[in-house]
């Protein structure tokens, strides 16, 4: 085997292993950002200090009829979750009451053990301490300051964002997200239609609030269920409506998709049965918690910062670009493996990669319109990785022996020279220029403000260069000489073979046969 030879296969098993390594990189992503994680075991803790659950509801629309509920201390609660921390608003436990109520309560309602993980520059209390809530100022879910104490008595006023119960650090990998589903509205309707409180809340997501179980009158619970709906063009988060405890209705809570999605959506063919389907919908949906670790947010700035900014946009441009060619990915490596596609030809394997080229990024496609992507970075970003990888599929394809259907196995053997004939060429060559002017002129579009300046735009310099040249005038012989090259296959049990007839031009005579003069104009615009 040549050196060259080697090298070529290195290269491919490469290219093979940085698939490979790719493939890997964004399932690892999709199981770590994706991964739903199951709800904390049921646990109930005692309530130390009488706190208002709070429910985050529309309180004065009639669909809602939220009444103000508060858990005092020496009731129980089960902790689902905890809130997700954010400058504004941290400490919150998502809570399940003994009767079924749910919503979020401040942490120190259950616990006044706390762990400074961060502190405002100069603060008595240095982050990593560990100290007791002692009160909480104007609320104890929003925007919550509280006075702590640490072990030396040191008194420090605290803002919730940079605190954390003891009790919030056992629960810190069950940090709330803001889960989505997404049905189509058939599947919506059959789903959900004619359940009860507890059936629905068991059928995809788990309600976030639940402020009455009562089984009568009527009211509505806010899903994170998102419902496309074809006839109306909507894409909608839905709002269930109980009357007596069953579900007898819904709507759709405003829209959720940017018009121009929706619009596209709903003409795309298959769109409602790729998000129905479970095993892709989990590729766009939100998972219940998040993982979180309470410390400080490393912020940079300057060149640094751009720089960043920078790499983690290309790389994000890289990973969407590339995760509707996964299953592309993995038959382009499957072709080294002969027996997989054995049966088809090279055009029909062609033909085969070209289409799951296609669906992978039509899926991909429509659940990143999902997303709510922009339209226009969605289409010519597909269009433009299909053209990409049409051209790795020809590669590829090129590659495999027709017969054996091995990759890189087929090397140039023996070419030969087959045939010979002779042929005149009249050429030219430049003997001497007898004239060259240039003319330059700028062109603009002027624009001017109503009421304001006036000023150029999109100037542009044109250049005009017109050349009279003396040239001197040969008739030139040509030996063609037609090669026959033979290529084969190098495994011995197949030696597959063809042909190919490449032609080579060789001057062998050179005439003069006198001088002319002419003129051209080459023209630039910069």
């Amino acid at each position: 085997m040549s050196k060259f030879r080697k090298i070529r296969d290195w290269l491919e098993g490469f290219s093979e292993l940085r698939n490979l390594l790719l493939i890997l990189f964004m399932a690892a992503m999709f199981v770590l950002f994706r991964a739903d994680r199951a709800m904390p075991e049921e646990e109930w803790v005692r309530v130390i200090n009488t706190s208002r659950l709070y429910f985050n509801l529309p309180e004065d629309d009639p669909a809602f009829p939220v009444t103000a509920r508060t858990v005092r201390a020496g009731e129980e609660v089960r902790i689902l979750g905890i809130g997700k921390r954010t400058k504004d608003c941290g400490n919150a436990f998502w809570v399940e009451t003994r009767d079924g109520l749910r919503g979020f309560i401040g942490q120190t309602a259950v616990d006044d053990s706390v762990y400074v993980f961060d502190a405002a520059k100069g603060s008595a209390i240095p982050a990593g301490t560990y100290a007791k809530a002692v009160s909480v100022e104007y609320g104890n879910y929003d925007n919550g300051e509280y006075t702590v104490v640490d072990q030396a008595g040191t008194r420090e006023t605290v803002s919730g964002d940079k605190l954390v119960t003891l009790t919030g650090l056992k629960y810190r990998k069950y940090i709330l997200l803001d889960p989505t589903a997404y049905m189509t509205k058939d599947e919506f309707e059959e789903k959900y239609m004619g359940k009860t409180l507890a059936e629905a809340d068991k059928v995809s997501l788990p309600f976030k609030f639940i402020y009455t179980v009562s089984d009568r009158g009527t009211y509505s619970i806010r899903t994170n269920v998102y419902v496309m709906d074809k006839e109306s063009r909507t894409v909608a988060r839905a709002d269930l409506r109980f009357e007596n405890g069953i579900v007898t209705g819904y709507s759709l809570d405003g829209k959720s998709l940017r018009d121009a999605n929706m619009a596209v959506l709903t003409v795309l063919p298959a769109a409602g049965a790729i998000i129905s389907s479970r095993p892709l919908q989990w590729l766009i949906a939100k998972p219940m918690y998040e993982t979180e670790y309470f410390k400080p947010e490393r912020t940079f700035s300057g060149i640094l910062g751009l720089l960043l900014a920078a790499v983690v946009g290309i790389m994000f441009v890289i990973w969407v670009a590339n995760v509707g060619v996964v299953p592309l990915m993995v038959a382009l490596a499957l072709v080294r493996i002969p027996q997989i596609f054995y049966p088809l030809t090279n055009r029909l394997l062609f033909i085969f990669l070209m289409l799951v080229s296609l669906a992978g990024i039509y899926v991909w496609g429509v659940l990143m319109l999902f997303n709510n992507y922009f339209w226009w970075l969605v289409l010519p970003l597909s269009l433009i990785v299909f053209i990409v990888w049409l051209r790795k599929i020809d590669g590829r394809i090129s590659e495999r022996c027709p017969k054996c259907r091995r990759l890189n196995t087929i090397a140039l053997e023996e070419s030969k020279v087959v045939r010979q004939r002779y042929e005149w060429q009249e050429e030219r060559e430049v003997n001497r220029i007898l004239h060259r002017s240039t003319r330059k002129w700028k062109t603009w579009t002027r624009v001017t403000y109503y009421g304001g300046p006036t000023y150029d735009k999109d100037i542009k310099h044109h250049t005009e260069t017109t050349t009279t040249a003396e040239y001197n005038m040969y008739k030139v012989k040509y030996r063609v000489d037609t090669h026959e090259n033979i290529y084969r296959c190098r495994r011995p049990s197949c030696r597959y073979e063809y042909r190919r007839y490449p032609e080579t031009y060789h001057r062998v005579d050179k005439k003069f046969t006198g001088t002319t003069v002419d003129t051209s104009t080459r023209y630039d615009v910069d």
